[in-house]
């Protein structure tokens, strides 16, 4: 088997990250990463990591990098609020599993 390079959602990726700097987006300089062979400013995509990984032979990758795109935002989104107001959110439910979410992507 092949080891998946993921190259189209790097470049999804690196064009997110182009356009927030774009429109002013600010990055300290440990984050900031220039492409060697664009020069332009990217991401140090890194995906040899333990994490929910999906078996090597499947096709579903755009399930899986939107189940960490999901929590990604959700970190983003409670780091935004002021301290004093992330005491008072209440998460309704509780957060789905994997096979949860993949249950719904299916209906």
């Amino acid at each position: 088997m092949t080891k998946k390079g993921y190259k189209r959602m790097r470049g999804v990726l690196d064009e997110a990250i182009l356009g927030y700097s774009k429109n002013g987006g600010t990055f300290n300089e440990k984050g900031e990463f220039i492409r060697p062979d664009t020069k332009k400013l990217g991401f140090k995509h890194v995906i040899d990591f333990p994490c929910i990984k999906q078996p090597t032979d499947s096709i579903k990758d755009a399930f899986y990098v939107l189940h960490h795109l999901k929590g990604f935002i959700a970190d983003a989104e409670m780091m935004s609020l002021p301290p004093k107001m992330t005491y008072y959110v209440v998460f309704e439910g509780r957060v789905p599993g994997v096979y949860e979410e993949w249950k719904n992507c299916k209906k």
